[in-house]
C-alpha cells in the first residue's frame, strides 16, 4: 500500500498542478487574438508605387453622400482645376461626384492644401493624413496631384470603393523624371489610344511620354508646308495640341522626337529642295505645337 501511495501520489499532485495552468493557458490562447487586434495597426495601402513611409492607424475614412473636396482659401487658384479633374475621376469609382468647395473640412472631406513647409517632399511628394478627414498636403500642386493618384488607388482596392484604411503617408520619388516611350513612327496609334497611355502614366506617377513620331515606316506629322510627307496614318497639328493639353491636366510632359536626318525614307520621296529644307530648317511651327 506503502509502494502504491508512493508511485501514484506524485501523478496526482502533477495532474493537479498541471490543471490550472491549462485553464490558464487557454484563457491566455482565447485572450491573445483580443489584444492583437487591439495592438494591431493598418498596413499601408497596397498601391503602386508603394507609399515611402507610413503609420497606420485603426479603422478607417469612409466617403459619405455628404463628402466634400475642400480647398483652402490661398489654394483655390491654384488647385480649383486639378480639384475638379480629381472629382470627375473619383466620381467614376464611387459613382458619385463630389462637389469641390472652398472652406473649412469635415468629417468625410477630402481637403487638399499646397502649402507644406517639409521641404523633404520636394515638388512632387506629399502627406496624407487620414482620419475624420483625408487631409492633402504638399509643397504644390504637382505633390497634390500625386496625392490623388493614391487615394484613387487606395479607393479602388476597397470592395465598396468608398473607404481608405486610417494612418499617415509621407512619400516623394528619388528621381524627378520617370518616363515612358512610344514608338508610333513604326506602328500608328490613334490619339485616343495615346490618352490611355498618359492616363496610365499618371496613375503610375510618371512625369514623361516620349512620342517617336517618324522612322522609316512613316513619318506621322501632318506638315502643310510639306505636302506629301506625312503618312496616311498621321497626326495633325491641332491633334498634338490636344494630346498635350490633355497630359497637361494629369502632369505629365509630352516630348516629342522627330528622328532627321537618321530614319529619314519618307523625306527622301519628296522633292530634293523640300526634303533638304526640312533636314535644314526644322519641322517648323508643329515643334512649338
Amino acid at each position: 500500500m506503502r509502494r502504491f501511495i508512493r508511485h501514484v501520489l506524485p501523478v496526482v499532485l502533477l495532474v493537479v498542478g498541471a490543471a490550472p495552468l491549462g485553464v490558464a493557458g487557454a484563457a491566455s490562447a482565447s485572450a491573445s487574438p483580443v489584444t492583437a487586434a487591439a495592438a494591431a495597426v493598418n498596413p499601408a495601402p497596397a498601391v503602386q508605387p508603394g507609399i515611402r513611409e507610413w503609420r497606420g492607424g485603426h479603422g478607417e475614412f469612409r466617403l459619405t453622400p455628404r463628402s466634400r473636396i475642400v480647398l483652402g482659401g490661398a489654394d483655390a487658384a491654384e488647385l480649383r482645376s486639378m480639384a475638379r479633374t480629381f472629382a470627375t475621376d473619383l466620381g467614376a469609382l464611387a459613382g458619385r461626384t463630389l462637389p469641390v468647395v472652398t472652406g473649412t473640412p469635415k468629417a468625410g472631406d477630402i481637403a487638399l492644401r499646397s502649402r507644406s513647409a517639409d521641404a523633404q517632399l520636394g515638388a512632387q511628394g506629399y502627406v496624407l493624413n487620414i482620419g475624420n478627414v483625408l487631409e492633402v498636403d504638399a509643397t504644390g500642386d504637382t505633390g497634390v496631384f500625386y496625392a490623388t493618384q493614391t487615394i484613387e488607388q487606395a479607393i479602388k482596392l476597397d470592395d465598396r470603393h468608398t473607404s481608405i484604411p486610417r494612418g499617415t503617408a509621407r512619400d516623394w520619388p528619388d528621381i524627378e523624371q520617370r518616363a515612358q516611350m512610344l514608338d508610333v513612327g513604326r506602328k500608328f496609334f490613334s490619339i485616343g489610344y495615346l490618352k490611355t497611355q498618359i492616363r496610365e502614366m499618371a496613375w503610375q506617377k510618371l512625369t514623361t511620354f516620349h512620342l517617336h513620331l517618324t522612322d522609316w515606316e512613316g513619318f506621322r506629322i501632318q506638315l502643310p508646308q510639306f505636302p506629301g510627307l506625312a503618312a496616311a496614318d498621321s497626326y495633325s497639328p491641332a491633334d498634338l495640341r490636344e494630346l498635350q493639353d490633355y497630359a497637361r491636366t494629369y502632369h505629365v510632359d509630352v516630348i516629342p522626337e522627330i528622328d532627321l536626318p537618321g530614319h529619314a525614307t519618307p523625306p527622301h520621296h519628296l522633292r530634293s529642295e523640300a526634303a533638304l529644307r526640312l533636314y535644314l530648317d526644322g519641322p517648323g511651327e508643329v515643334a512649338r505645337w
